[in-house]
């Protein structure tokens, strides 16, 4: 898990924290379910949101080294039709 995610989910666990002063505050089974749905869902998105992230800057990179590699090709295509033509004369 990324520092950032960490960061993210402990900012999530203050926010559904007890206010100051509420140190025993009791729950009904209701409340708890609702707590517990809660911090299970932000949970997910918080990793969704990390993992498209993750993706998104992945595609970027091979999309870079593709384009690199395609404007390799084209030079070297240049190259050997520069030499065919110099053949040919």
């Amino acid at each position: 898990m990324s520092e950032s995610m960490q960061q993210q989910i402990d900012l999530e666990v203050n926010k559904m924290r007890a206010p100051g002063g509420m140190a025993g505050v009791m729950l009904n089974r209701h409340e708890y379910e609702q707590l517990i749905r809660k911090a299970i869902t932000n949970g997910a998105l918080i990793g969704y949101a990390n993992a498209e992230t993750f993706t998104r800057e992945s595609m970027a990179r091979k999309y870079r080294d593709m384009d690199h590699e395609n404007q390799i090709l084209r030079e070297r295509v240049k190259d050997l039709e520069n030499e065919v033509i110099a053949a040919a004369k």
